[in-house]
């Protein structure tokens, strides 16, 4: 099996591209990273208090965040919304991106140790820019009966190298993801 050795993954919310970077990690022997890495890891050391209005409780982001995992923090409106304003109102401002620098600082170091890489959450056009500079292949995930879209998205399924739908099991999903990953690269050459 012939893979790139950077995939970058993209889409909107709850399409798949955690479970698509998550089953190349122990399929594929990926490493992963995401895009919202560096963010969660601030909203971590700041640790401020959320409030869950669908239970009425409040706790801080690191006990929310041991107890359920990077995506479902993000089911959390309050922390959605800090993620997003530490993303565009920090860390993008001024032509800086502060962020994604350390992500993509991060992916360099590891294809530099060799290693193949997987990142979730590409969404923006000079974010795929730096994934193309590093010879890697961007994958729109779609799901079919998610309804769901995303303001923050602005790239689309165009603007990627190829799509892949997300619909059955994660064997299933897997089994397509790499075939279309193979034939991509197998016309690359």
């Amino acid at each position: 099996m012939t893979l790139p050795n950077l995939i970058s993954f993209s889409g909107y919310p709850l399409a798949g591209k955690d479970a698509a970077a998550d089953v190349m990690v122990t399929r594929a022997r990926f490493v992963k990273t995401y895009m919202d890495k560096p963010l969660v890891e601030a909203l971590l050391d700041l640790n401020p208090w959320l409030v869950d209005k669908g239970e009425g409780t409040v706790e801080r982001f690191s006990d929310l965040y041991a107890n359920l995992g990077e995506d479902a923090i993000k089911n959390f409106d309050e922390a959605r919304r800090l993620l997003r304003v530490l993303e565009t109102k920090v860390g993008r401002r001024n032509g800086m991106n502060i962020w994604t620098d350390q992500v993509f600082d991060e992916v360099r170091h590891l294809l530099s140790l060799n290693k193949k890489v997987v990142i979730s959450g590409v969404q923006y056009h000079e974010d795929l820019a730096v994934v193309r500079e590093l010879d890697g292949v961007c994958v729109w995930i779609t799901r079919p009966r998610s309804k769901a879209k995303s303001s923050t998205i602005a790239i689309s399924a165009q603007d990627c190298d190829l799509v892949v739908t997300n619909e059955g099991n994660i064997k299933e999903f897997y089994v397509s993801l790499t075939i279309a990953l193979e034939e991509y690269a197998n016309n690359v050459k």
